[in-house]
């Protein structure tokens, strides 16, 4: 058998791809077998499952209503898939439940570019709060927001918006807890 440049070219190809597919599938399979781990955060305000070891930011931001503290944890357990966060949100001014849950919802939407499918009132401990499905054109949005006085919680997972499987975003956001003494 006479191997050509051409023939080499064409396996080195071959390979490549297999290769490719080999990782693709190892990370997924990966992915989804990484232990999923409690984290409670330094404030103990919260406790939320996590895939991995968030990114963690806390900046202040200026509103029509006054200053807001906000600490953002994310994880991002594989990046093309999504993006998991909590937002823990403390005002410096009083503001009605219901309208605080629109400006955070409203926010939100806006921040990912994308349109509410529906919405339903939901509790959680002490906090009256809001469930919101969204859609865009790049993304999907699936968010919690929790609200008790000047302090609130956005919970939410962001994932490409051909994705169907929700499995993973219904664990982590159902595994968010508030420890009231905070």
């Amino acid at each position: 058998m006479v191997i050509t440049s051409k023939k080499i070219f064409m396996l080195r190809i071959l390979f490549a791809t297999t290769f490719a597919l080999f990782l693709v599938g190892s990370s997924s399979a990966v992915m989804q077998s990484k232990e999923w781990g409690k984290l409670t955060f330094n404030d103990k305000s919260f406790v939320v499952m996590l895939p991995e070891k968030p990114t963690v930011r806390e900046y202040d931001e200026k509103t029509k209503g006054g200053q807001l503290h906000v600490i953002n944890v994310s994880a991002y357990p594989n990046m093309s898939w999504a993006e998991l966060t909590v937002r823990a949100i403390t005002a410096n001014f009083d503001e009605e439940t219901d309208a605080r849950l629109d400006h955070l919802c409203s926010a939100l939407i806006k921040e990912f570019d994308t349109r509410i499918v529906s919405q339903t009132e939901i509790n959680l401990a002490a906090y009256k709060g809001r469930e919101v499905t969204a859609i865009g054109a790049t993304k999907s949005l699936k968010a919690q927001a929790y609200v008790s006085g000047r302090k609130a919680f956005l919970v939410f997972a962001t994932i490409p918006a051909s994705s169907a499987d929700t499995d993973q975003i219904d664990k982590f956001l159902n595994s968010f807890e508030i420890n009231e003494k905070h």
